[in-house]
Formats: structure tokens, sequence, C-alpha cells
């Protein structure tokens, strides 16, 4: 055997056996199917399709609790898929688009009796200050900064983007714009950087 071939022993095989001891600590990454519930509105009357009345949503969550389902959110499931934790055995993010104030009137203490944890896709162009400057999408009373705050602290809810304004096209014209500006009203009004991004339905 040639010098340079017992070099490249010396070389290759640490290596390869440094390789199959990570894969046997890490394991093989497997994939798993994850079912994502949008909501929007939690309320009544169930005036359009994006509403869903109270005591629907509370069987739908009842049915999720006794068939074994544990919520996570999108930031777990990143993590799961960058080999940085795990999954329960059967999991469910539960989302909601636009911010609406029935989310925290309605569905808190629901998801709250269940054990449950979801997260709110934010329009921070229709998130006010304060309660006297309540803003609407499509009509619908949004949440405002303060009443984000508070349900971020309990435990519940985390929050993500979805854009600054809610209306037609509005990423197909200027998509960096919409993106960003939402991420940084979030970081200056809510204090903390969301890690996900909900892209609106228009």
């Amino acid at each position: 055997m040639s010098r340079r071939a017992i070099l490249m022993c010396f070389v290759v095989v640490p290596a390869a056996l440094a390789a199959a001891a990570y894969w046997y600590v890490r394991g093989p990454f497997v994939a798993r199917e994850v079912p994502i519930l949008m909501y929007h509105h939690i309320e009544y009357p169930a005036a359009d399709m994006w509403v869903v009345p109270p005591a629907d949503f509370e069987a739908q969550m009842r049915q999720l609790k006794e068939n074994g389902y544990e919520t996570i959110l999108p930031a777990d499931l990143a993590a799961y898929a960058h080999r940085r934790g795990s999954l329960p055995r059967k999991p469910v993010i539960i989302t909601f688009d636009d911010g609406s104030l029935s989310v925290k009137k309605v569905a808190q203490p629901i998801l709250k009796r269940y054990g449950f944890r979801a997260i709110v896709y934010i329009v921070t162009g229709a998130t006010a200050d304060s309660a006297e400057r309540r803003r609407q999408v499509d009509g619908y009373d949004c949440l405002t900064w303060p009443e984000i705050l508070e349900m971020r602290e309990t435990g519940i809810f985390a929050f993500g983007g979805h854009a600054v304004h809610h209306r037609q096209g509005v990423l197909t014209t200027n998509a960096a714009a919409e993106i960003e500006g939402c991420y940084r009203d979030i970081v200056a009004k809510g204090g903390f950087a969301p890690d996900s991004f909900c892209y609106p339905y228009n």
C-alpha cells in the first residue's frame, strides 16, 4: 500500500465512523403529516364562510381532545424539521387569520378549557394602539396591541404576520414592502419578533 493510500485511510475511515455515529445518535428523519386548521372569526351569527359559531368551534376542539390530538405551533414544526425537537404522537396546528377580536373574546376560553395553543396572524395596518381606536378587517373588529400582548402572556397564543394591509392583490403589487413592513410593525409595536408569516388568501 502506498503512503498516499495509507494517509487516505487515516482520513476517510475516521470520517466515515464519525458520520455513522452521528446517524446512530440522531437517527433518520421521519416525515410527519401535521393537519393545520385555519379559522378567522368565532362568533354569531355565521354571516359568511369565514365565521364559525362558538358552539361549533367548541365541538371541534372537544373532538380533537377526545381523539388524542395535541396542539403545536409552526415554530415547533420548524424545530422538528431541523431536528431540534420532537412532536407529539398526534399533532395539530390551529391558526386564526386577520387577528379578529373574537379570538380573544370567544376562542381563548375554549382553547384554555382544552389545554390547546394557537397562532394568530395579524394585519398590522388594522391593529390599533387602543380599544378606542379599534379598526376592522372586512367589517370585523380586530385586536389591539395591548390585547395582543395580554394574550401572549397567557401562553395560549403566538402571533405571526399577515401583511400590513388586507386588500385584494396586496402581495402581487409589492410583496416585499407588505412582508417586511408587517415584520417591522410587530417588532416595534409588539416588542417581539414573529417567526412565521401567513399569506393573505386574496
